[in-house]
């Protein structure tokens, strides 16, 4: 079974991207949401991260920590985990790239609506 996470703060977007991947998949899978980096870290603290996909926004709201800066440490604590940026924020665009990722995916529904149901298959 597959195990993806879901890392965004705001409620409509990530209903937003929890419908379109359960619209995407056509494996079983299961998948777990997190408004915050600080709520993350405390799942995978003390171990690999378990995910093999990571949805992750790039602004985490008032917090200090970005996804850019989780995915470091989610790419320290699991290579494999597979991580897809999905921001309304193109300035980030070239910053993803010092980390491991597989797409940027720009969070207007219009694009992502488009874009993310092909990453996924």
């Amino acid at each position: 079974m597959l195990k993806l996470a879901i890392c965004e703060d705001d409620v409509i977007q990530c209903e937003q991207i929890q419908c379109l991947t359960q619209s995407s998949l056509r494996i079983p899978f299961e998948f777990d949401i997190f408004s915050s980096a600080k709520g993350f870290l405390k799942q995978i603290s003390n171990k690999k991260c378990p995910y093999q996909i990571v949805l992750m926004d790039i602004e985490l709201g008032s917090e200090s920590m970005s996804g850019i800066n989780l995915a470091k440490k989610i790419n320290s604590s699991n290579p494999n985990t597979q991580i897809i940026f999905i921001s309304q924020h193109l300035k980030y665009a070239s910053s993803v790239y010092e980390t491991n990722h597989v797409y940027f995916v720009y969070k207007p529904v219009s694009y992502t609506h488009l874009t993310l149901p092909t990453i996924l298959l």
